[in-house]
Parts: structure tokens; C-alpha cells; sequence
């Protein structure tokens, strides 16, 4: 377990530095730990030694007391010898008898013997044999302390049939000289089994006089080979003889007693390398998800469109690539610390944003548009700003800041593309109307300042339709550009000249002088008029000439103001274009002529002469409208990016779409159509045209196309030059509003979408299905968008709706209620080709510009495309191991809608988005995926008396009583029906949670009362939500429950479960008030999570409850499992907890939580979660599924067998024989097993470890194989 959770800490990246800061403590412990247990394997070593050096005394003690008895009865044998004859070849037979009697009664003598007077010839014995001694006298070896005994060799004797010490007794004459010896060969098996069965020594009995062996002594055994040499050894000396014993043992005994002695130590010290690990994972854990939640915040932020900044005090704290990019540099961290004006332009721009930073602190965010922004390279660009007050809720600092940068250089660039376009014509590149009728008015009044005139010209060329008639328009227009090239290059830079359209020109010429007009008119006029003199090439080797005819109208002379001064010079125009034929000039100017008409008003787009021209206009309009729009999308088509928008559309949409072209065009020029009205209808097509994926560029181009197409169709009338110049100048004013608000519209539809993405994410611990409604309804107020939903697919592969918002939801609902409009996973079925199956087999984002067209979706056209339904986008929310947890799903309402550039890029980052909030959501493991009718009546249903507490006994398993029970809210259904909680919790807000724990206690303490009046007093426990435990009225709630019951505050425990979410100072301050309050308080599920282990030390908990999901692991990984609830059991009886042990599901579970150490246990094995009333029957009726004190499982008897080998201070403490297998094996016929076999070897202390070990593994193998046994 070490192992795993140290390569769990290693393989994630982590730096090297804060790995060894994590490691650091848990190596000193081990370190410290290794350096102590070599100690005390060292002492174990040593008193392996004493003990054996005890043990070989006591062996040499033994063979000597059986020598000095030999010696004696040696002794005792010649006395008697001697005293009954004189003829030693020839004993009194009533001497023999008796020593006859004796040999027959010790088998380790083999004969009593008479020798010589020098030992080497035997004169008489009890034994037939040879009259040769096995040794001769000169063999043996006198004592010092008693010459008349002696001791001869060790010798492998056939005659005996065993190795014998030959020993003798000297006795003597009267003389003192020898007279003869009494012998005897000591058989040496019985001689040196001394030592009792059992032991784990080897002793060896050495003959110091030649360093021979007389034998060893093994394990019962005698045997006459020599010993193993081995280093461990210990000599011990036979008193009084010349042997010594030395004595060995095998090398793993010193482990084995180190073993016995350190399991304890090893137990402490396995547990604090355990926690140590623990902590270190936890750190590891906050470490990897710090790392995890900044990369992620890199990743969103250098995945951002927009520049991010973040400031304090003026000065860049930290900013994102896009920013670094922006401004031309390789990283942000070249900006970091430097000021923000560095970033500014100019100090215009800084001192913009200065200026808006109190507006920022009042209001908390700002924003400044078009800012001037210098890159590294000196270049600018041009942003949008939004500011937001970063606030620290400990400080209330207000000088942090975050800045959003929108680089909008692009669009102003289109804005200046379009303002030229506005302004310049597009063939040649002159001013046009639009310009004129600014700078018209400009010159007017230079030159009422400076009080000289102005002339303004009209031209129009002479002979140019033949040129187009001949050789075409596009001749005609390189004719045009040629001529507008040529008068531009004979102009003063003073002067302006003016395209009006067609072949109509106007030329701006200043600084005329009163006195000297005519001749400054002459030779300007003079010059110019070279420009038509040179013939123009119009084709390869061919020419065509042209010539022009102009009005000129002077101010202040002719009039006072541009209108009157153009319709003046349009009139001179047209009395030089009368007399083309008998002309002297080829101008005229207005006031040579006889008569002036009357001066008009100047001319308004939307004022009531534009109303009367385009009134009178109406039926050229409704017949050119028509084709205007067909030539309109033909044309535009030929663009890549209106092609493809275009390509998305049926024919019947393509032929709606030009009918609505054309009815806007006659929109536009209707006579009645006000500036607020094409505003207001510009703002709705302008937010279509962001949805289907026109762009700025597209809308410039259109109202290019617009301007072109609509001069070519007003050129082609009969209307007079005048009368095309006013429709010109007010349907240009009338398409430069409409353009212009739509692209305003445009812009705010984008940075909707964006600011869909910027809301603040929900809080961490939030329920899913809370979170889920939250960001759907953002979602679904979105322009475009008819409906947003999320679908999980249940058990069967079916996409179930299990949150949905926007237009038609309740419609949507009721479709997909239908089995065959519901998507499936299934890839071979029609159904399985929805949008979301795929988007789910594919884990991507996938799209439909064309719902109505594509065949994939033809199940569900009949019901979808009459809800407006017609482009759709899906894509699949990833959990963290990259498996798909549910599928995300919007119908947009136009085509084309989801994908553009700019939508393809938002739906990526709402679906980065999306896991994001699914990370921070809490959802049971075991929800499920519901209806969102089915929901809602659950939800209504839970609070209007559908709320039933069921109780599940907590139960002794020492004694088999009850005295708790713990209360589990289930949801009764109208017809009877239990929903388990693991269905409706997950549909509940903080607030409902809440709600639930409120009527769930108030229900529970009614049943105490209830029971107490019948006379049982039980305790209960409640479930307490960690989001109720925050909430500052919890304690209160509780206070006043058990005040209105009368109930002890002591009878009601409250279990609380641990989430990684929760804030763990508020939660130490809530569960402070609850002990003060009195209440009992348990931690639920421990060893289901890190932070139970490392806080259970910390809070007051009265009672620990060991989580059901270890019970289960009990037959899939017994040995780990076993030794991990021992663990927790131990733990909680050293810290004083009582300990309580779920999911015990049968008998086998609840002998291994009985054998294990467990007090108290709960689960089916014991009783189900019952209803209320039935509690009292039971209690009384109840009886242990088991007996305490015996075993009659496999799972019982590996779990004593597990704690035997591993925990000899609990094996100690178990209320069980050492029978319990023997038991086990009777019952189920395995008496003949090789089991049984290592079973009988372990209570024959034979080889116990090996034993122990082979019984253990199979012991979890049928366990394995057995999942009831």
C-alpha cells in the first residue's frame, strides 16, 4: 500500500524539490524506523545466542549426568565382580544375573566386559563376542581427577551396530598394580538425545582430545555426519569430560523471534509511515490540483480571444500569450511588473483610462472602447477595454484589477475601409456624393472666411454611351478610371473633383478671386478640358474619344449653399449640353444666364422632398427590387465566405431569402420609412447576419454591391441627372444607417456569445443538476438560440433529457418522452445518427448548418423543423479520465448558425468550459439519469409527504442487542413505490438539501417519541449534508428540533461525510456548536477519502463508520481488505471512537468484522432499512446471524487466520481456539485436503510459518472462488 501511494506521489509531475519535501518526513521515518528495527534485530541475534548457549549447557549438563552414571554402575559392576570369584574368566552366575538384568533394562549399554590387566584382551562379557577389544588399552585415557576411569575412543562398531563410547574402570590389586578392567561400550543415541522435540537447535558433542564428533543432535534426531558449519554457533563444555557441545541454530531464527517481537513496532511504525503517506498524498493531491487548476487557468486564459491582464496599482501583475502576442512580444513575462503606460499610444489613451479608474472603484468594472495601443515593433493597434475590480474578501483591497483586451483593429480598419467606401467611389476612387455633400459645405465656408468664390462644376461627358454600346461597360468603366486619373492629375491639390455617378462629375474649385474670376475660371477651365483632348484606349489598337460638357455655379453669387449651387450648375450643364453643336465653350456658367430660378431648400434624405421624389420613384423601385436581388446574391455568391452561408439554404430558403432582399431594398426606399425605423430593423438583421456567419467584411462588401448595383439600375431610367443624384444621395444615406447598425448590432451579438463564456463559474460543491439549470437558462437567452439541453444516456444506451432550457422546451420534452424519437448510442440504429449519439461516440463538437437538409435527422424533421429548428451544434462533456458523463446540445434558429469561425470558437470554449463546471459540481456516483418530468414530480412530490424515514439497526455483534438505529430518507410515491435516495438526491439544491435534513429530523425525533411511549428507548442518528452544516442556522434548527420533542440531546448522533470541497475552518466552527449543543457526532464513511483520515484525529467525532464500498473489496482482494479494516478499527480504538462497520452483507462479512475487532456493524446481513412501525417487531425478534466465539466461514476463518499471522497482541485478545480451521475443514469435507494437511502441521508446531503461508493463500483463493461461503 506504501508502495502504490509513493509511485502515486512520483508519477505525477510535480517538481523535484516539493517531491522531496513530501518524501522527506516519511524517509526519516523510515530511516529512523530501518536504523531502529537493525537493532533490534541485532538484539534478537544476541539472544538467540544466550539462549542457545542456555540451552547446550543444559545439554552438556545432561550427557554428563549419564556418563557419571555409567561411570558409577561401571564401578558398581567390578565391586560386585570381584567380591564373587577369583577366576575373573569364570563369574558367580548369581553375580551375572543381576548385571544380566540390568543391560535389559538400559538398551544404551551393550555388554559389561572383564579385559586384561593391560586392557587388550577381553577375558569375559555378558555378550558373546570377540575376545579383541573394540579399542586397546592404550586407547584410552585415564581422568585426572580419578585415574582408575577411562574413557576410549568414539568408534563405529558392527559388533555393536551403532557408534558407542567405549568407557572403563580400572581396578587394581592389592598391590596397587592393575589386576583387570570392567568395560562397557556406551551406545551414543540415547546417550546424546538429551534434548527434547521441538527445539530449534543443533548440538554437536565434540571429543576435545582429537577434535572428533561423537554425534549430533537435530531435531529429535541422532545422527553421526557432521553439521553444517554456520557462523552462529555457541560452545558449552560437558563438565568433567573432554567434550563439548556446540550448539547451532537455523539462520531465521533470530528473524522469527525478531518477527514476534516486532510486529507491534512494526504495526506503530507502518502506521505512521501510512499517515505520513496519507498526508503526503493529500498535499500531493492539493499540489497536482493547485498545478491543475493554474494550467487550467493558463489554458483559458492563453486560450482566450481577448487579452488578459492583470494589474495592480497600474503595474502588469500578470497577463495572458494573446496580451504578450498583441503587443509583439515572445512571453507575457517580458510585461510583468512594468506600468501600464508602457502599453498606451499616447497619453491621450492613458490618461482615458486614468480618468476611468473611479468609475471602476464605484461601480466595480468599466469600459472604455478604441484605445490606442503601441506594439513592441511602434506600430498600434486599436482596442476595446473592460476593467473589473478584482476584490479580496480579507482585505478589501480594491487596487487589483483585471483587464480584458479586445483587439478591434480589423474593424476599424473596416470602419475606415467603409467610411471611404462611404465616401469615394468605388470605380474610379473619387469623392463621392457622400463626400461632396461634406466637403461642399466646408469650402463654402473657408471661402465665406476668407470672402472669396467658389466655383462648382458639373460634368457630364459627351458621346460616352456609344463607347459602352460598342465596346461595353467594362470599357466604359477603364474609360471612366482613365478620365478620372487624368483630371485629377490637372487639378490643383486644392481643387476636389467628384464622381455623382455614371459619367457624371463635379469639380470643387477655391480661392477664386472677385475681380479676377473669369480669367482663373478660364485657364483652370482650360486645363482641365485636356483631359478629353488625348483619345482614350479602350482595347488593344483601338481608341475612342469623348468630350465633356459642364455647368458652373458660383458662390455666393449663385447661391448660398451646395444644394442650390449643384442644381444651378446642373442647370448651366444642361443649357451647354443643349448647344453642343454651335457652342464656343464647352462650360457655361450659371449666372451669365438671363433669368436664375427660384433658390430651393437644401435637400434632406429623409425630409419631405425625398418623401415626394421617392414616392413619385415607387414603381421604378418595385420593378428594379426584383432584380436587383437576383443579380444581388448572384454576384455576392461568387465570394468564398457568403457562398458558404449560402450553400446551407433549400431553394425555397434561398428564394425567400432574395424576396426579403427585395422587400428591404423597397424598404429602404420607401417614401414613409423613417431613420428610427431603419435603425430598428438594421439592429434585428444585424444580429441574423452575426448568427449565420456574416462577418464585417461581407457587410462592407454588400453595401458595395449595393451602392454599384443600384446606380447601374437608377442609370439605366430616363430620370434626369438631378433627380438620379437626390434618389442617389438619399438611398445612400438611408444604406450607410442601415449598414452602420448592423454592424453595431453584429459586434454586441459577438460579445454576447463572449460574455456567455465570462460569467462566473458556480461555486465548488454545487450540485450538478443546480449548476446544470444555472448555465443552460444563461445559455438559452441567447439570441439565436430556441433551446439548450443536457442528455445522459441510461442503462439501455437511450439519451435521457435531463435539463433543458428555452423556447419550446415543454415541446421538446414531449417528443423525446417518445421511444421513437429518443437518440440512442446504438451506431447501426437510424436513432443512433442524432446529433448527440454522435457527438458522444466521437467524444467531439459536431454541427448542422442545414438541420432541414440533412438526412441523418429526417426521424425528427416532422417534429423539429415546425419549432423553427434549423442548424444544431452537440459536443461531449469529458470527465477526468476522458470518458464522455453527459452530452450538450443547442438548436439554433437560423442556418449556418454554429458555423462560422467566431461560433466554432465559442462552442470550444463553452465545452472546455462545461468540464470545468462539472469538476467543481458534486454528483453522487450513483445518480441516475431522469426525465426532467420525472424530476420535477420527485422534487414536488419529496416536500408534500412523500418523505419517509427508514431505519436500519445498528447492531453489537458481541451481544447481538440494539441500542441505535440509523434514519435514511427514502421517497414514497403515490402508488407505493420507494425511490432510493441515490435517485432523488442528486436533483436537490443546497437549499432543498436543506429543506430535507429540517423535515427528515423533525420525522425521526416523532419516532422516538413514538417508541419511547411504547416502552423502547433507542437511539438515533441522522445524515447532516456538509452544505447544511455551513449554513449559520444549523445549529439552531437542531436546538429547537430536540427542544419541541423533548428529546436528550445526547440520544441523537448526527453522521457527517467529508467532501473536498468543504470549507474546513467553517466546518470546524459548525461542528463546535453542535458539540457544545450536546449532540453526538459521527464521521460517515471513513476510508472512503484522505481527508477523513487525516481529520479524524482532529474532530471531536464520538463514533467512526467504516465505509461499505471497503466490505465489498472483501472477495475481490481479501488479503488488502482485511488488512485495511483492521487498520481502521484500530486506529479508531486508539483514538477512543467507537467503531462502527457498514455493508456487512453475510455471515462470512460479519465473523471477519468479529474477528477483526469490530464493536458494532450494520448492513443487510443484520436487517434492511425498514419502515418506522416494524422496528419494534424486530428488535424483539432479532437473533445473531452467528454465533460469537466460533467460525463457520471461509471469509471468518482467513480474516482469524489473517490476524493470528499478523497481529499476535489481537490473536491474543480473540474469544477463539486455535481449532477454528479444523472446524471449518470438518464441515466441508476438507479433511483429506492439502489444507488440512498445513492446518495439522501448525498445531504440530511444524514448520509453522511455510505452513501458515500456504494456508493463508488458499485460503484466499476459495474465498475468491466462493463469493458466499
Amino acid at each position: 500500500m506504501l508502495k502504490s501511494h509513493v509511485s502515486q506521489l512520483v508519477s505525477k509531475e510535480i517538481p523535484r524539490w516539493q517531491m522531496l519535501l513530501l518524501i522527506l518526513p516519511l524517509m526519516m521515518v523510515a530511516a529512523w524506523g530501518a536504523w531502529a528495527e537493525i537493532g533490534h534485530f541485532r538484539e534478537a541475534r544476541a539472544q538467540t545466542a544466550q539462549d542457545a548457549k542456555r540451552a547446550a549447557s543444559s545439554y552438556a549438563r545432561g550427557v554428563a549426568t549419564q556418563l557419571d552414571t555409567q561411570f558409577v554402575v561401571l564401578q558398581f559392576a567390578a565391586a560386585s565382580l570381584r567380591e564373587s570369584s577369583s577366576d575373573l574368566s569364570r563369574p558367580d552366575p548369581a553375580v551375572v544375573l543381576p548385571l544380566r538384568r540390568f543391560l535389559a533394562q538400559h538398551n544404551a549399554l551393550f555388554a559389561f566386559d572383564i579385559l586384561s590387566s593391560n586392557g587388550d584382551r577381553i577375558l569375559w562379557s555378558t555378550h558373546r563376542q570377540s575376545s579383541r577389544p573394540i579399542a586397546l588399552g592404550n586407547q584410552f585415557t585415564p581422568f585426572a581427577s580419578n585415574p582408575d576411569l577411562l574413557l576410549g575412543p568414539v568408534h563405529a562398531s558392527s559388533r555393536v551396530g551403532t557408534h558407542v563410547l567405549l568407557m572403563r574402570f580400572h581396578v587394581p590389586n592389592n598391590a596397587g598394580r592393575s589386576a583387570y578392567f570392567v568395560g562397557s561400550p556406551y551406545r551414543l543415541d540415547p546417550l546424546l538425545a538429551q534434548a527434547q522435540a521441538g527445539q530449534p537447535w543443533t548440538f554437536a558433542v565434540r571429543d576435545l582430545r582429537n577434535a572428533g564428533l561423537l554425534g549430533v543432535w537435530q531435531q529429535g534426531r541422532v545422527k553421526f555426519t557432521d553439521a553444517p558449519s554456520t557462523e552462529d554457533a555457541v560452545r558449552a563444555d560437558i563438565p568433567g569430560y573432554p567434550f563439548a557441545v556446540i550448539a547451532s541454530w537455523p539462520t531465521a531464527l533470530p528473524l522469527k523471534m525478531y518477527w514476534q517481537q516486532a510486529q507491534g513496532r512494526l504495526a506503530f511504525e507502518l502506521g505512521t509511515m501510512l499517515l505520513l503517506v496519507l498526508a503526503a498524498g493529500k498535499i500531493a493531491q492539493m499540489i497536482r490540483e493547485q498545478r491543475h487548476q493554474s494550467a487550467l487557468q493558463n489554458t483559458l486564459l492563453n486560450n482566450a480571444m481577448v487579452g488578459i491582464v492583470l494589474a495592480t496599482n497600474r503595474h502588469i501583475l500578470q497577463a495572458n500569450h494573446r496580451f504578450a502576442t498583441m503587443l509583439g512580444y515572445a512571453d507575457p513575462q517580458g510585461l510583468e511588473g512594468r506600468s501600464t503606460a508602457m502599453v498606451y499610444a499616447s497619453l491621450k489613451d492613458d490618461e482615458r483610462v486614468s480618468s476611468a479608474y473611479p468609475a471602476l472603484l464605484s461601480q466595480g468594472s468599466v469600459f472604455i472602447p478604441s484605445v490606442q495601443i503601441r506594439r513592441l515593433d511602434g506600430s498600434t493597434i486599436v482596442c476595446d477595454l473592460a476593467g473589473k475590480i478584482v476584490e479580496d474578501r480579507n482585505t478589501r483591497d480594491l487596487s487589483t484589477s483585471v483587464w480584458a483586451f479586445l483587439d478591434v483593429t480589423d474593424r476599424h480598419l473596416l470602419q475606415d475601409r467603409l467610411e471611404r467606401l462611404a465616401t469615394h467611389d468605388a470605380l474610379t476612387g473619387l469623392p463621392n456624393r457622400f463626400a461632396l455633400e461634406q466637403r461642399l459645405p466646408q469650402a463654402l465656408a473657408r471661402a465665406k472666411r476668407h470672402n472669396t468664390l467658389v466655383a462648382v462644376g458639373l460634368i457630364d461627358l459627351d458621346d460616352f454611351k456609344p463607347v459602352n454600346d460598342t465596346w461595353g461597360h467594362e470599357s466604359g468603366d477603364g474609360l471612366l478610371q482613365e478620365l478620372a486619373r487624368r483630371l485629377q492629375g490637372l487639378l490643383r491639390q486644392t481643387d476636389l473633383l467628384a464622381r455623382l455617378g455614371g459619367d457624371e462629375f463635379i469639380v470643387i474649385i477655391e480661392d477664386l478671386d472677385e475681380l479676377q474670376v473669369a480669367q482663373q475660371l478660364t485657364q483652370a477651365l482650360a486645363r482641365l478640358h485636356q483631359a478629353v483632348e488625348d483619345p482614350f484606349e479602350i482595347a488593344l489598337g483601338q481608341s475612342a474619344t469623348v468630350g465633356m460638357s459642364m455647368g458652373v455655379a458660383l458662390f455666393p453669387r449663385d447661391g448660398e449653399d451646395a444644394d442650390s449651387l449643384i442644381r444651378q450648375a446642373d442647370t448651366a450643364m444642361y443649357q451647354t449640353k443643349a448647344h453642343k453643336r454651335d457652342r464656343t465653350h464647352w462650360w457655361h456658367l450659371s449666372s451669365d444666364g438671363d433669368e436664375l430660378p427660384a433658390r430651393e431648400r437644401p435637400f434632406e434624405p429623409y425630409g419631405e422632398d425625398a418623401t415626394a421624389l421617392l414616392d413619385r420613384m415607387q414603381n421604378v423601385f418595385q420593378t428594379i427590387s426584383i432584380q436587383f436581388a437576383e443579380e444581388f446574391y448572384t454576384r455576392l455568391a461568387r465570394a468564398p465566405a457568403p457562398a458558404a452561408i449560402l450553400a446551407n439554404l433549400n431553394p425555397q430558403e434561398m428564394q425567400a431569402l432574395k424576396t426579403t432582399q427585395a422587400e428591404h431594398l423597397r424598404f429602404l426606399l420607401a417614401p414613409h420609412t423613417t431613420q428610427e425605423a431603419i435603425i430598428s430593423r438594421a439592429q434585428r438583421l444585424g444580429q441574423v447576419h452575426a448568427l449565420v456567419g456574416v462577418d464585417s467584411a461581407t457587410l462592407v462588401q454588400s453595401l458595395s454591391l449595393h451602392r454599384e448595383l443600384l446606380h447601374a439600375k437608377l442609370s439605366a431610367t430616363t430620370i434626369t441627372a438631378r433627380t438620379r443624384y437626390q434618389l442617389m444621395l438619399a438611398a445612400e444615406k438611408r444604406l450607410q444607417d442601415d449598414m452602420q447598425t448592423q454592424l453595431q448590432s453584429l459586434d454586441k451579438t459577438v460579445e454576447q456569445y463572449h460574455s456567455a463564456l465570462a460569467a462566473d463559474l458556480p461555486p465548488r460543491g454545487v450540485l450538478w443538476a443546480e449548476a446544470m439549470r444555472v448555465e443552460l437558462d444563461s445559455l438559452a437567452a441567447l439570441p439565436g438560440i430556441l433551446n439548450a439541453a443536457i442528455e445522459v444516456p441510461d442503462e439501455r444506451g437511450i439519451f435521457q433529457l435531463t435539463s433543458t432550457a428555452g423556447l419550446h422546451s415543454d415541446a421538446i420534452q414531449a417528443i423525446t418522452r417518445q421511444s421513437h424519437y429518443q437518440p440512442r448510442l446504438d451506431p447501426t440504429s437510424p436513432l443512433g445518427q442524432a446529433l448527440v449519439s454522435r457527438a458522444w461516440r466521437s467524444r467531439s463538437v459536431l454541427s448542422s448548418g442545414a438541420y432541414g437538409q440533412d438526412s441523418r435527422f429526417a426521424a425528427w424533421h416532422a417534429q423539429m423543423l415546425p419549432l423553427g429548428v434549423r442548424s444544431a451544434v452537440a459536443l461531449s462533456i469529458l470527465g477526468e479520465e476522458g470518458h464522455p458523463i453527459a452530452a450538450f446540445r443547442m438548436f439554433g434558429a437560423y442556418p449556418n448558425q454554429f458555423e462560422s469561425f467566431w461560433m466554432r470558437q465559442f462552442v470550444r470554449a463553452l465545452r472546455r468550459r462545461w468540464e470545468e463546471i462539472r469538476r467543481r459540481c458534486h454528483c453522487p456516483a450513483d445518480s441516475h439519469a431522469l426525465r426532467l418530468d420525472e424530476a420535477q414530480i420527485y422534487r414536488q412530490r419529496l416536500f408534500a409527504g412523500g418523505l419517509a424515514m427508514f431505519m436500519q439497526p445498528v447492531v453489537d455483534l458481541g451481544t447481538g442487542s440494539v441500542q441505535k438505529v440509523e434514519a435514511l430518507a427514502r421517497l414514497k410515491l403515490e402508488d407505493g413505490t420507494i425511490v432510493p435516495p441515490g435517485v432523488f438526491l442528486p436533483l436537490l439544491s443546497d437549499a432543498g438539501l436543506d429543506r430535507l435534513f429540517k423535515l427528515g429530523l423533525k420525522q425521526s425525533l416523532e419516532i422516538l417519541n413514538h417508541w419511547d411511549a411504547q416502552g423502547l428507548s433507542i437511539d438515533i442518528s441522522v445524515n447532516l449534508p456538509p452544505s447544511t452544516l455551513l449554513d449559520i442556522h444549523c445549529s439552531q434548527w437542531i436546538e429547537e428540533a430536540l427542544r419541541q420533542h423533548g428529546i436528550a440531546p445526547h440520544r441523537l448522533t448526527l453522521e457527517l461525510l467529508e467532501t473536498q470541497a468543504i470549507d474546513r475552518r467553517a466546518q470546524s466552527e459548525a461542528i463546535d456548536q453542535l458539540v457544545r449543543l450536546g449532540v453526538k457526532l459521527a464521521m460517515d464513511d471513513l476510508g472512503s477519502g484522505y481527508s477523513s483520515l487525516k481529520r479524524l484525529s482532529v474532530l471531536p467525532f464520538d463514533a467512526i463508520k467504516i465505509d461499505q464500498g471497503l466490505l465489498t473489496q472483501l472477495r475481490i482482494s481479501p488479503l488488502e481488505t482485511v488488512g485495511l479494516i483492521s487498520t481502521l478499527i484500530e486506529m479508531g480504538r486508539d483514538l477512543n471512537r467507537a467503531v462502527v462497520v457498514e455493508g456487512l452483507e453475510d455471515a462470512g462479512m460479519i465473523e471477519a468484522a468479529m474477528v477483526l475487532g469490530a464493536a458494532k456493524g450494520q448492513g443487510y446481513a443484520l436487517a434492511h432499512p425498514m419502515p418506522a412501525e416494524d422496528v419494534p417487531d424486530w428488535v424483539r425478534q432479532f437473533r445473531m446471524p452467528t454465533e460469537p466465539g466460533t467460525i463457520h466461514t471461509l471469509l471468518g476463518t482467513l480474516a482469524y487466520h489473517w490476524a493470528v499471522m499478523h497481529c499476535r497482541r489481537l490473536a491474543e485478545t480473540l474469544p477463539l481456539d486455535n481449532a477454528q480451521a479444523t472446524r471449518l475443514f470438518e464441515e466441508q469435507g476438507w479433511q483429506d485436503t492439502e489444507a488440512a494437511a498445513w492446518n495439522a502441521q501448525i498445531h504440530a508446531g511444524t514448520d509453522v510459518a511455510n505452513a501458515s503461508h500456504k494456508l493463508l493463500q488458499w485460503l484466499v483463493a476459495r474465498v475468491k472462488e466462493n463469493r458466499t461461503l
